[in-house]
C-alpha cells in the first residue's frame, strides 16, 4: 500500500467539514462566502488522488468520454 500523504488528507478533511458545515449553518452571509469554494477544492483535493493506472493509464476514460485517438 502507498504511503499516505498527510497535507492532502488534512485538506480533503478541511473540506469536507466546510461542505457539511455549508450544509448545516443558517447564516446566509457566511453561506454563500464559503459556498464559492468549498465544493471546487474539495474536487481539486481529490484530484490529487487520481491514479491513472488503476483504470488502464487512462486509455478507458478515454474510450468512455469519445476520445478516440
Amino acid at each position: 500500500m502507498a504511503e499516505r500523504i498527510g497535507w492532502i488528507d488534512f485538506a480533503k478533511g478541511v473540506a469536507i467539514i466546510l461542505v457539511v458545515w455549508g450544509h448545516t449553518v443558517t447564516d446566509v452571509d457566511v453561506n454563500k462566502f464559503f459556498a464559492a469554494f468549498r465544493m471546487p477544492f474539495f474536487f481539486v483535493m481529490a484530484g490529487f488522488l487520481l491514479n491513472l493506472d488503476k483504470w488502464g493509464g487512462g486509455r478507458k476514460l478515454q474510450r468512455f468520454f469519445g476520445e478516440t485517438r
